[in-house]
Formats: C-alpha cells, sequence, structure tokens
C-alpha cells in the first residue's frame, strides 16, 4: 500500500520505526511517499494513495467533506515553534506572546518559509493572517519550497526565523544553531490524523490494507512507539500519542536496521537499476543512431535536433512524464509500476537513449562517406558491412555507453519522483544523498558521496580501460 504523509514525519524518523513494526505484525509492505500535506492531500484526492498521514486540520476538511478521504483517525500531536538566531535581532523572545513576536519578526526578518503547501506552510500562513500581516509584506521571507529538514537548514545558514514542528526540530537540533525563541502557545499545537483514501471513489485503493494501517497507527503497540520515540535519544519525546491513553506494556519496536548492510543493499541496487537502463538504452540507441546516420529523409535535421535536445532533457521532466503515465490516474496505471525499481529503469532508460543514439550517429557520421559503398565493392553484405563499421567506430561506442551510464548513475530527479525513494526498495545513492543531507545527517551524505563517485569511476576505469586496449 502506498502512504502519502508529510515530510515533517518522515524526517522525524517516526516512520522509520512505525512501519516496519507494521509489516512484522500484518505482512503487509508500505510505501511510504513523504511531501507536504498539500502534495499527499493531492495524492488522495487524485487516488494515488491509499492512506494519508497529515496535520493540516484545515486543509483535510474540505476532502473529508467531499468523502475523498474517509475513516479518520486521531493519532498524535507535537506542537510548533518559532526558532531563529540567539542573536534575536528581532527581540521576538521577549516580545510577550506570539502575536507581537511574529509583528517583530515581520518587521526585522528574515522569516524561511517551506512555501510547499505543507501543514506547516498553512498554519504558518494561518498565524500571519490572524495578526493582520500580509506574508509577501514580511521583511526577506523567503520559501524553500522543500521539507521541514531542509528549511532549518536553510534558515540556520542564513540566519533567518522559521516555524518547525517540534518532532523535526529535537532531531535537528544537534547539527543548528538556531533557538527556539517563542513556543507553549495552544495556536502551535500540530496535530496529526490518518485517514483511508475513500475506495468508492477511487476502486483502485487498496481499501483492507489501507484501513489496517490506520487502526494500527491507533494501536496499544503503535501508540506506545509514538510515546517513547526519541526520549532516549533526545532526553524528550518527539509526539504525544492521541489515540489510546493507556500504551503501557505494548510490543516492542522492530530492531533497527543494519546501516551498512542497507548502504551495500542501496549501491547494488543502484548498480542494477542504472546498469540495466544504459543496457536497454544501448540496444534501442546503437541501430537508432546508425539507421539515422547512415539514412537520408525528409525531416532527418529536425529528427537529429530532437535527438540533440533528448541529450540534455531534463531528468526531472522526464520523471514527471513517467509520472504522469504510471501514476493510478494515469493511463498506464493499472500496470501497477509506480514507485518500483522497474518505474525507474524505464524513466533512465528515456534519460540514457538520446544520449546513444546522439553519440553513434556523431561517430558513424565521422567515418568517410564512401567507406559503405567500398565495403559493397569488396562483397560486404549488409550485416557484415554494419559489423566493420561498427569496429571502426567501436571507440565512439564505448563513449557512447559510458556518458550514457554516467549520464543515469548521477541523475535524482526522475529516480525520486518515479521511484519514491522507498527504504529497502527504491532508495538508490541519489536519493539516499538527498535524504540524508535533508535530514541534517551530512556525515552519512558525504559518505554516499564518496561511495557514488568511487562507483561511477570504477564503471568508467573498466570501460575507458577497454576503449583505449581498443585504441
Amino acid at each position: 500500500m502506498v502512504l502519502a504523509t508529510t515530510t515533517s514525519a518522515q524526517d522525524s524518523g517516526v516512520l522509520d520505526s512505525l512501519v516496519p513494526l507494521f509489516r512484522r505484525e500484518s505482512g503487509i509492505a508500505v510505501k511510504v511517499i513523504a511531501v507536504g500535506t498539500g502534495a499527499a492531500l493531492d495524492l488522495a484526492r487524485r487516488g494515488d494513495a491509499d492512506a494519508v498521514l497529515v496535520h493540516a486540520p484545515a486543509s483535510e476538511a474540505p476532502l473529508v467533506a467531499a468523502g475523498e478521504i474517509v475513516g479518520g483517525r486521531l493519532v498524535m500531536h507535537n506542537d510548533f515553534l518559532i526558532v531563529g538566531p540567539a542573536t534575536d535581532p528581532a527581540r521576538a523572545a521577549g516580545a510577550g506572546g506570539l502575536d507581537a513576536a511574529l509583528r517583530r519578526i515581520a518587521a526585522v526578518g528574515p522569516f524561511v518559509s517551506r512555501g510547499d503547501g505543507s501543514g506547516t506552510e498553512v498554519r504558518e500562513l494561518e498565524l500571519w493572517r490572524a495578526v493582520g500581516i500580509r506574508p509577501d509584506s514580511v521583511a526577506g521571507r523567503e520559501q524553500t519550497g522543500q521539507g521541514m529538514g531542509a528549511t532549518l537548514l536553510v534558515a540556520d545558514a542564513h540566519g533567518a526565523y522559521t516555524l518547525t514542528d517540534r518532532g523535526t526540530w529535537l532531531a535537528f537540533r544537534p547539527r543548528l544553531r538556531l533557538v527556539p525563541l517563542v513556543e507553549h502557545d495552544a495556536r502551535l499545537r500540530n496535530i496529526y490524523h490518518a485517514y483511508v483514501v475513500n475506495p468508492d471513489r477511487h476502486p483502485k485503493v487498496r481499501r483492507e490494507e489501507a484501513a489496517a494501517f490506520v487502526r494500527f497507527l491507533v494501536s496499544p503497540g503503535a501508540q506506545a512507539l509514538i510515546g517513547r520515540f526519541g526520549r532516549q535519544r533526545f532526553g524528550e519525546p518527539l509526539f504525544v500519542p492521541d489515540a489510546i491513553s493507556d500504551t503501557a506494556g505494548a510490543a516492542a519496536p522492530a530492531p533497527p536496521p543494519d546501516e551498512s548492510r542497507e548502504a551495500r543493499a542501496i549501491v547494488w541496487r543502484t548498480l542494477a537499476i542504472s546498469g540495466l537502463a544504459t543496457l536497454a538504452a544501448m540496444l534501442a540507441g546503437l541501430p537508432l543512431g546508425y539507421a539515422l546516420a547512415r539514412s537520408r529523409f525528409r525531416g532527418r535535421t529536425l529528427v537529429m535536433a530532437l535527438v540533440n535536445t533528448g541529450m540534455g532533457l531534463p531528468p526531472v521532466v522526464v520523471g514527471l512524464i513517467v509520472w504522469l503515465m504510471l501514476a493510478r490516474s494515469g493511463v498506464l496505471g493499472g500496470w501497477g509500476l509506480i514507485y518500483t525499481k522497474p518505474a525507474m529503469v524505464l524513466a533512465q532508460f528515456i534519460i540514457a537513449t538520446p544520449v546513444v543514439v546522439g553519440v553513434t550517429a556523431a561517430a558513424i557520421q565521422s567515418l568517410p562517406p564512401e567507406l559503405p559503398d567500398l565495403l559493397t565493392t569488396l562483397g560486404a553484405g549488409r550485416f557484415r558491412r554494419v559489423w566493420l563499421i561498427s569496429r571502426e567506430v567501436r571507440l565512439g561506442l564505448l563513449a557512447a555507453v559510458m556518458a550514457a551510464f554516467g549520464a543515469v548513475v548521477s541523475e535524482v530527479g526522475a529516480s525520486m519522483i518515479v521511484g519514491g525513494n522507498l527504504r529497502g526498495d527504491t532508495r538508490v545513492l541519489t536519493t539516499a544523498i538527498v535524504t540524508a543531507t535533508g535530514r541534517g545527517e551530512i556525515p552519512a551524505a558525504l559518505g554516499l558521496g564518496l561511495v557514488l563517485l568511487g562507483l561511477t569511476f570504477a564503471v568508467n576505469a573498466v570501460l575507458t580501460v577497454a576503449q583505449q586496449r581498443q585504441a
């Protein structure tokens, strides 16, 4: 089943404990798609998710009223707080209350907003409206368009104020210079609800699995885990369980994953996905490049221009197009490929193929134009001519393979969109680096980055040795 949830829940790490426990108890796998609350609710509205865990009651209410999401349950809460630089140039900490602090911050700034339609941004906009301030009039207000963790890092780098949920704040606190300035106001309470996407509106929704997950979140075991999550590491829990008051004696959480084993799995997964996409691009692109170089037809220049354009096609655009086709609401939604490794291979194949076609065509065109006729005169048949010409340009063909592999193994946009960055399933090196950076785990991100560089170098070194031997 697919759970659409917020980056706040994901960045805090609580889902990394809850999801394995649910799978251990039920045998149901959960694909967690972490986006802003607005995007999560959009996924629910289109039927591209089975359940949602969100924290913006004002945004949830219209979908509940419209019957798009049903079976809502109150799961947990924490609270929001305003953090900022220790120097506090706006003197928000001594303002005497939330309203006065907001007015001072608006006058002095800077303020960093998520700007992603999330529950956090919804609450921020509500707070500005409550004190009669237009958000665009806030001094130095910037919008990251990213999750809570990344927004905290941006605010910290800029010495700015921001609104954050306490769970993500506690998880990131050791890596930040920002300090809490305004907190414990009743209007800063941050409530999380879980819903099932209405299967009567969207027949492809996995009704039983989604309902089971929502029931699990309010079960004694899950509520106990929520109530103690973060206490050992941060000295206080990141969330307060709201569904069940007595959670004593509940089941223990699943053991933490072996990080080194997971890192090795990510490396092999990266190689498998990018390698398969490159191989498929070779099988399709080499003959297409050969045919394009040797053929003469009306519109050939236009086709060449399209191929050259495709060589620079933004991966994130490819990811968006593939997502629109493979999502449940898309034309190929019935295939069930979205957020899977085959979907990632498909997206990377689309990225790599124009590279192979373009480089192959350029290599073939570099040969003397009379060579095919000469080979024919010498008695070479069609396939023999293709083989001999390929041997002549084998260095260029190896260059095409190297360029294609480099293009797909290093891309992140398409893999993130169509793969969903699912831990233990579709997470690859590039998306793992983004995740670690977004959580403030800089040493882990650097380590993964070095692994990616080493992997890319090793593969290209092998191809380069083969190329130079042929030379």
